[in-house]
């Protein structure tokens, strides 16, 4: 019996940051995540990217390659409301079952205390799974 995909969802800070830390996000995913999956991008990440293209400092820059680098993945559509990014990443993995991927501490530390399994940067290029897939 095949198992359903674990769904990785992107952080916006991993479309905006991996080529800072040389980190290629499927390749570092294929990594750490033996199972079948898919990455997404959260509809409320696509949206926070979007707002940014008309900042006046480097986010817009960003923005534009984080745009072209969520043309790789799925969309992750969603009309719930959530108090914030933050939050509609890791609701939704809870209740989908999913991974958050972030380069965020805050973000990471709320995953770990909710038991959200999440995806982060180690070291070297290198990412990290904190928690158990389900």
């Amino acid at each position: 019996m095949r198992s359903l995909p674990i769904t990785i969802l992107l952080d916006t800070n991993v479309l905006y940051h991996s080529m800072d830390y040389g980190i290629k996000i499927e390749e570092a995913v294929n990594r750490v995540i033996t199972r079948n999956y898919q990455i997404v991008v959260h509809s409320m990440v696509q949206g926070e990217i979007i707002s940014d293209l008309n900042s006046p400092d480097k986010k817009a820059m960003r923005a534009k390659m984080a745009i072209e680098l969520m043309k790789q993945f799925e969309n992750f559509e969603d009309d719930r409301e959530y108090a914030g990014t933050d939050s509609a990443l890791v609701e939704t993995a809870r209740r989908i079952g999913g991974v958050v991927f972030t380069y965020d501490k805050a973000l990471r530390d709320r995953c770990k205390h909710e038991k959200v399994p999440v995806l982060t940067y180690h070291y070297k290029g290198n990412v990290q799974l904190i928690g158990y897939l389900p």
